[in-house]
């Protein structure tokens, strides 16, 4: 089956071999996720490989990889094992190398979704504090909550841009933010944590190893300054590629 690489947005047809040093000084190739250090978590695949590439890593102590097996350690958990491109479509390997923003984390799930909440200190003086979601931001709109939400928070926020101009688009375009719902799919056979700081405590964020069945979607949502970069992707594997579509593309899909 193919694996690939998957961060922020980026596809890569390909997983990157590198190396782990044991106790005994021995180096084996792996495939990682995560990192090493306090407040983190490397999660490791060991991998055998077909000669060519063995002789590449014996060398450079990497090599890149495109199609794998799945394998058993001697203690009975997984490893790849690197195999010749074949035809087999149903499932594929997806290291998922998900960034965390500066200061920020990350969270997997089934699908993205968008929400829409007031902050809830605009919402004290009435008790009340009230969640809109759906699907596209079309949702949200249609949504009559939506507009009482704007306009306790234009009370609780004379400045803000529902304010300004009035219209129920612009506070939910400035306002609403992407969400991911559900688990992430698939089997999982690695995970790892990463992190920001020297102990891991100023922001931090989960990767993994997944075996992904075909037609299947998942989603990624980072927080944190990102500067510029898209907070979500959805992705899809359909066999033979994965695409990555941000929550904007989504909603200009048919």
């Amino acid at each position: 089956m193919k694996i690939f690489t998957i961060e922020a947005g980026s596809v890569r047809d390909n997983a990157e071999v590198t190396a782990l040093t044991l106790a005994s000084g021995v180096k084996i190739p792996v495939v990682t996720v995560g990192e090493e250090g306090r407040g983190r978590k490397l999660g490791v695949l060991p991998i055998s490989l077909l000669p060519k590439s063995q002789a590449m890593w014996d060398y450079e102590k990497k090599v890149h990889i495109e199609n794998v097996l799945i394998g058993e350690t001697r203690s009975g958990r997984p490893k790849l094992i690197e195999a010749e491109p074949d035809s087999y479509t149903d499932h594929a390997v997806m290291v998922l190398k998900t960034p965390a923003g500066f200061r920020g984390s990350n969270q997997h799930g089934a699908k993205l979704i968008w929400k829409l909440h007031a902050d809830i200190w605009s919402f004290l003086w009435e008790g009340v504090f009230k969640t809109v979601t759906g699907r596209f931001k079309s949702d949200i709109l249609r949504n009559p909550v939506t507009e009482e939400i704007c306009e306790q928070y234009s009370k609780a926020y004379p400045n803000a841009i529902s304010s300004q101009t009035g219209r129920i688009e612009d506070f939910v375009e400035n306002v609403a933010e992407t969400a991911v719902e559900g688990s992430l799919p698939g089997q999982t056979i690695a995970s790892g944590q990463i992190a920001q700081g020297a102990a891991g405590r100023a922001g931090s964020g989960e990767q993994f190893v997944v075996i992904m069945p075909r037609d299947t979607t998942w989603a990624v949502k980072m927080t944190g300054r990102l500067y510029g970069r898209p907070s979500s992707y959805e992705y899809v594997f359909d066999g033979t590629v994965v695409t990555a579509y941000t929550a904007r593309d989504l909603e200009l899909m048919d």
